[in-house]
């Protein structure tokens, strides 16, 4: 009772900065091709404005930068934004929003939008990204940089990798029970085996360090309690 109290307490609190907003989100653990109207939602807290935005002179930057900004601050709170929410949120056109997003895209920063979190469409390229980078030994913060995951995601997505791998390295599984075991799709797994395939005949320490999970979880969960701002 008292923790629930003390969350209701934060959440009032943070509403009262200025530009901030309580917003309800399609839950990230809702699977895609899911009916809107029927899927869990998630209460985040959105920053539509902060004083820091006036340092960005461009009015056409600064819608930029909100627009992944609450992207992201949705996802980290385990919900998810579509473009339509962001259009309604913002006020701006989807047309230009989808503009914006190409733009991330081509420079390699991937928007945790429900698209790409939830697979639908091409979605799954923001998974496969992160497991090249980290497999091509950048570090998680880098990554974060780059993509615009939260570490906690980051990791996550690795540690899938890694039981794909097992399954399949170790306990020559078939794809269709990999996908049953591991508890992901089809597709999914075919992308990871592909990586794999690719990396495997390299020496890569990251890669051996997957086979073993007992190792890779305690190389992992150090950064799982680093809160990066």
């Amino acid at each position: 009772m008292a923790e629930t109290a003390d969350k209701i307490y934060c959440l009032e609190s943070n509403l009262t900065i200025p530009g901030t907003i309580l917003y309800s989100a399609v839950s990230s653990v809702e699977p895609a091709g899911k009916p809107l109207n029927v899927c869990q939602r998630a209460s985040v807290k959105l920053s539509l404005w902060k004083s820091s935005d006036l340092n960005i002179k461009e009015m056409r930057n600064r819608k930029k930068e909100v627009f992944r900004r609450i992207v992201q601050e949705a996802y980290d709170q385990e919900g998810v934004l579509t473009i339509e929410d962001c259009e309604h949120l913002m006020l701006t056109s989807k047309r230009t929003l989808k503009q914006y997003h190409s733009e991330f895209k081509q420079k390699g920063i991937y928007l945790p939008l429900r698209g790409y979190v939830h697979s639908t469409g091409r979605g799954q390229t923001h998974k496969t990204e992160i497991i090249c980078f980290y497999l091509e030994g950048m570090e998680f913060h880098d990554i974060q940089l780059r993509t615009y995951h939260s570490i906690g995601a980051i990791t996550r997505y690795i540690s899938t990798f890694s039981k794909v791998v097992i399954c399949h390295e170790k306990q020559k599984m078939k794809i269709s029970d990999i996908t049953t075991v591991v508890n992901v799709s089809k597709e999914l797994v075919e992308q990871y085996l592909k990586i794999y395939n690719k990396y495997v005949g390299e020496e890569n320490l990251r890669l051996d360090l997957m086979l073993n999970p007992i190792e890779l979880d305690n190389y992992i969960q150090p950064f799982k309690k680093k809160v990066i701002a």
